[in-house]
């Protein structure tokens, strides 16, 4: 598990991030569960395939009655909350089993009536990244699952390889709920560096993702269209001197 720099935030902060932790590679298309599952390929994306785990479950006949929730949580070095992990929690075939960016599906080893008791689910997930002192672990499930799909990206926005990835996850993201898309730039190092963000809406909370940094999620009640608040919080985790400035036009 690969966690980025520190982001100091105390435990009551307002905003959750996660998806630090997440390797940047990916294992590819998991077809050991449910269903047959390809990962897009984006950099810290635990929560982002996290939550197309969620959406395909819920679509698909087989499973779309079960049990799925998203586990996501912190990791915690004295007094700083440094980004965490997210995996997908479900029942398949009588029994819990994860889907973990950084494994596939597993089985958690957690009896089924169990589900709920995050003292049990959060501890059989944690065993797995020993290295790190975890807090803050939450279920999170898309209350919302009948919102109208769709997608807004910018009409200029650029077509380099390395956009490729978040542009996939968008589209599969967007299949299930209104979802926008951002070009911003940043400074690091002294140089601006140009890059973009998915932002959507999970669990009532609204989630932004950068591949700098992953997933941010803020209890903040906000429109995925409300540029300012997006800009705020991505210059927030990237850090002071990041100066982050919105590109483009929708």
């Amino acid at each position: 598990m690969r966690l980025l720099a520190a982001v100091t935030a105390t435990i009551a902060a307002a905003v959750l991030l996660l998806a630090g932790g997440c390797k940047t590679g990916a294992v590819g298309s998991v077809d050991a569960g449910p269903f047959m599952f390809k990962e897009t390929e984006t950099a810290n994306g635990c929560f982002i395939e996290a939550v197309r785990f969620h959406d395909m479950y819920f679509a698909n006949p087989r499973t779309r009655d079960g049990w799925m929730r998203v586990l996501n949580w912190g990791v915690k070095d004295g007094y700083t909350i440094s980004q965490g992990h997210a995996v997908a929690v479900f029942e398949w075939k009588g029994r819990l089993s994860i889907y973990d960016i950084n494994g596939g599906v597993i089985p958690l080893g957690v009896d089924l009536a169990l589900r709920n008791d995050l003292t049990e689910v959060g501890p059989a997930n944690f065993r797995r990244y020993p290295r790190y002192e975890t807090t803050g672990a939450e279920y999170m499930i898309d209350i919302h699952r009948r919102q109208q799909p769709a997608l807004k990206i910018p009409r200029d926005f650029p077509k380099a390889p390395k956009f490729h990835p978040l542009l996939r996850a968008a589209k599969s993201l967007a299949r299930h709920r209104p979802v926008q898309v951002y070009r911003f730039a940043y400074t690091a190092g002294g140089r601006e560096t140009e890059s973009a963000a998915i932002v959507f809406m999970f669990d009532g909370q609204l989630c932004i993702y950068v591949a700098e940094h992953g997933t941010i999620v803020t209890s903040h009640m906000a429109r995925i269209d409300n540029a300012r608040l997006v800009r705020e919080r991505i210059e927030r985790a990237l850090g002071d001197g990041s100066k982050v400035r919105m590109i483009g036009s929708m």
